[in-house]
């Protein structure tokens, strides 16, 4: 059996595997896509509201607001309409990435 030590580091591994350009454009993608379903989930969370109460106030389905949350991207309608009920400001840049600013 392997000592845990003989493992490599994450760190390692990841660093190794962005030297391949089509891994490092997808890494980047998944990351942006994560950091906003964070901000989104923090957002909600800061108003101190459920999925379920979000999901009322804009109209889409509890279920679709945790699959938000946990990292799938919404269509810009259904975004719109989160950000209006949290009262946020969604910026999505070129390169992929969003940031989202309470207002």
């Amino acid at each position: 059996m392997r000592s845990i030590e003989n493992f490599p580091k994450l760190t390692d591994v990841l660093a190794d595997k962005l030297k391949n350009p089509d891994f490092a454009e997808g890494y980047a993608q998944a990351k942006s896509e994560l950091n906003l379903a964070i901000e989104l989930s923090k957002a909600r969370e800061a108003r101190h509201l459920t999925q379920a109460q979000l999901a009322e106030m804009t109209g889409i389905k509890q279920q679709m607001l945790s699959r938000i949350e946990r990292g799938q991207v919404p269509e810009l309608p259904s975004l719109a309409k989160i950000a209006t009920a949290l009262n946020i400001r969604v910026t999505l840049e070129p390169d992929g990435s969003a940031t989202v600013a309470m207002m």
